[in-house]
C-alpha cells in the first residue's frame, strides 16, 4: 500500500513537472513568434521612436506612451517649422504615426 501511495505521489510530480515544462515551452514559442513579428514592423517601430530592443519588452502601456510621444511631437501647436530639411524627403506625418500605431496594437 505504502509502495502504491508513493507511486502515485511519483506521477502527480511527473505530470505536474511535465505541465510546468508544456507552459514554458508554449511561452517561449510566443515569445518567438512575437519577435519576429515585430521584427517585420521595423519602421512602424521608427516612427514611434522605438528600436527592435524597445519592441522585446513591448506592451500596451509603453506602446500608447510611445504614440502619445510621437504624436505630440507632430502636432502642428508644438513643433517648430525646420526648413533645414531637404526637399524631396518624407517627413512622418500624424497619420503615419497613426497608422504605424495601429498595426502595433495588433501585434502587441
Amino acid at each position: 500500500r505504502e509502495e502504491l501511495l508513493a507511486l502515485t505521489m511519483r506521477a502527480s510530480d511527473l505530470r505536474e513537472e511535465i505541465r510546468k515544462r508544456v507552459a514554458e515551452e508554449k511561452r517561449a514559442a510566443e515569445q518567438r513568434e512575437r519577435r519576429e513579428r515585430l521584427q517585420n514592423c521595423e519602421q512602424e517601430l521608427q516612427l514611434l521612436g522605438l528600436s527592435l530592443v524597445d519592441a522585446h519588452t513591448l506592451n500596451e502601456k509603453s506602446l500608447r506612451s510611445a504614440f502619445r510621444t510621437a504624436s505630440k511631437s507632430l502636432h502642428p501647436d508644438a513643433r517648430m517649422v525646420d526648413e533645414s530639411h531637404a526637399k524631396g524627403r518624407h517627413r512622418p506625418t500624424i497619420y503615419d504615426v497613426n497608422e504605424a500605431y495601429a498595426t502595433l496594437q495588433i501585434m502587441v
